[in-house]
């Protein structure tokens, strides 16, 4: 436990590292972009700022989540993380969008660019960025506000690239579309991590079953280890990153209570181990409850006059 936590301030110092480290980049790019008139660069500044958003707010989120539950929120604030990356995904596509629009009409309508100003500032940028990615690469794969900000760092670490490419290209009889072009593929390549985020953060905001794991499946498993019991009324979802929850029902007939106990406990283990499911919540039954059907369906309790 000494260890887990030990790692978790390790993760927070360094995504507060990175936060200072893209407040700087963002800073010197959009001096260097106005000054050098590279929409490219402009463009990455706005990415960077984006990315001082992004980490500013997995650091809030980290904070409140390492909160304990409470009478109020019984599972903690782990789920603030999840909407803590699906803004950050949000705010990807809101900037690159801008970026499009911005370079598309730069496209059409070309400006002389500065190269060698250009090509200084993308290469700070690109060792920082790269800094960056390196402090936050061992984050758990599970943890979708981390991951969030790591593909942040990881875009821009790739948009860092472009630039300098487009600034050593600047004098060849192309130079002054290949800014506005490389901005363009900045932009795109944004949108298709962002929307990729949201889809994962969406599924986990409404209760959906997390990736990797099939109902059936798990059912199927359940009983095929424990031949004794019938598993059904099953609801499987993801509070927040690594942290997965089921509540089923366990038809298990004649079966002493201590029993019973014991089962569960060695179901919880089966779970944990094959699934990576942690917190199970299993009712066994002896008569059953009228619903022998794998998902459940949210029925109201009827008073007994009704």
């Amino acid at each position: 436990m000494h260890e887990h936590w030990k790692a978790e301030r390790t993760l927070t110092t360094r995504l507060l590292t990175s936060l200072c480290l893209n407040a700087a980049i963002a800073l010197a790019e959009i001096i260097a972009g106005v000054f050098s008139g590279s929409v490219a660069l402009i463009a990455d500044a706005t990415h960077n700022l984006g990315d001082v958003f992004a980490l500013a707010l997995s650091f809030l989120a980290r904070t409140l989540s390492s909160r304990p539950p409470s009478f109020r929120h019984t599972y903690g604030l782990k789920r603030f993380e999840v909407l803590a990356a699906f803004l950050n995904a949000v705010v990807l596509i809101v900037v690159a969008v801008f970026i499009v629009k911005y370079a598309l009409s730069r496209l059409f309508h070309p400006e002389p660019v500065q190269a060698g100003v250009t090509a200084l500032v993308a290469s700070i940028a690109l060792v920082a960025n790269g800094a960056s990615v390196l402090l936050l690469r061992h984050h758990d794969p599970h943890d979708l506000n981390v991951r969030s900000a790591f593909f942040h760092l990881l875009q821009d670490v790739l948009s860092s690239l472009i630039v300098l490419t487009s600034a050593a290209l600047a004098r060849t009889h192309f130079g002054s579309r290949l800014d506005p072009i490389a901005a363009m593929i900045i932009g795109v390549a944004v949108l298709i991590g962002a929307f990729s985020i949201i889809r994962q953060t969406f599924g986990t905001l409404l209760e959906g079953v997390p990736d990797g794991i099939r109902v059936q499946s798990v059912v199927e498993s359940v009983e095929q280890r424990f031949s004794a019991v019938a598993m059904h009324h099953v609801h499987v979802w993801q509070v927040g990153p690594s942290q997965r929850a089921l509540t089923a029902h366990l038809l298990v007939r004649n079966m002493e209570v201590a029993q019973a106990e014991v089962l569960c406990n060695n179901i919880r283990s089966h779970l944990k181990e094959k699934w990576d499911i942690q917190h199970v919540t299993l009712e066994p039954e002896v008569r059953g409850c009228g619903s022998e059907t794998v998902l459940g369906t949210w029925n109201p309790v009827l008073d007994d006059d009704d």
